[in-house]
């Protein structure tokens, strides 16, 4: 069995998108892990251990850096009413 994650940021993996993530707590019942992400607004998915990785140490220079943009963005995201999806050009 492993060790479950500690809280944290680590980048999700789905359907060949990543993104990073923040892990609050450990994981439900079922292994499922709640995350949050979002750069302008925030959302929730649920990953199990094996879509989830940690981040590389380069990512985790741009944590330090406050570079928060720059790790992998992929996931839907939506911005503030008003606002276009951040993913919006990919509908056209």
């Amino acid at each position: 069995m492993e060790q479950p994650l500690s809280p944290g940021n680590y980048i999700a993996m789905r359907g060949g998108k990543e993104q990073v993530v923040t892990v609050q707590r450990p994981p439900d019942e079922n292994g499922l892990y709640e995350c949050d992400y979002g750069y302008v607004s925030f959302h929730e998915t649920y990953c199990r251990i094996e879509n989830l990785r940690e981040l590389t140490a380069e990512e985790k220079g741009l944590v330090q850096a406050g570079k928060y943009c720059l790790l992998p963005q992929q996931f839907y995201q939506s911005g503030p009413p008003g606002m276009p999806s951040m993913d919006a050009h990919l509908l056209t």
